[in-house]
């Protein structure tokens, strides 16, 4: 090599300071102050009545400006909470919204599923059962006899005519010999 006699006492010096320097590994690495006393909530938004994940539902953190939505598989994560008591609101347009109270322990990833529902569409039943109101079936049979005649003429396989039963010849005869 022809490099300069400085560069090259230099090198060596340049390579006992990098060996002698402190070096981070992951084991010795602590993360900082800010990670260690904060945590995270993860989860699923459910529309509970028909089962469904919900996309674009949004979640935040009351009274803090953190706001995430969920994905197509109505999955979010909310990450760098402070430890504590913290209250999670939640929105999807035509559901009721939901104030959810979690505690956040430093460090933690909660895992927090949410089910949204319609009170009003679906009722409150926590089971998932849709309750009806009360309804009366009734019914009633008609009986007059030409409603069953044009019903019988309705379904028959061959057409029948409406004209008077026709007589006989005897009865006929008979008939218009005593007028």
């Amino acid at each position: 090599m022809n490099l300069p006699p400085r560069l090259l006492l230099s090198a060596p010096v340049c390579l006992a300071l990098l060996l002698a320097s402190p070096v981070c590994s992951a084991a010795d690495a602590s993360p900082p102050v800010a990670t260690q006393s904060t945590g995270a909530i993860s989860g699923r938004v459910q529309n509970i009545a028909t089962g469904q994940y919900l996309n674009n539902a949004r979640v935040t953190v009351k009274g803090s400006d953190l706001v995430v939505f969920t994905d197509q598989t109505g999955s979010y994560r909310l990450t760098g909470l402070p430890g504590g008591p913290t209250v999670l609101e939640v929105f999807f347009t035509g559901l009721d919204p939901l104030t959810l109270p979690v505690t956040i322990r430093a460090g933690d990833v909660i895992d927090q599923d949410i089910s949204l529902t319609n009170a009003a569409r679906y009722g409150t039943d926590a089971s998932g059962t849709v309750k009806l109101d009360a309804f009366v079936v009734a019914t009633a049979r008609e009986t007059d006899g030409a409603a069953i005649a044009i019903n019988e003429q309705r379904f028959a396989r061959t057409s029948k005519t409406s004209s008077p039963p026709m007589r006989s010849a005897t009865s006929w005869t008979a008939t218009s010999a005593s007028s």
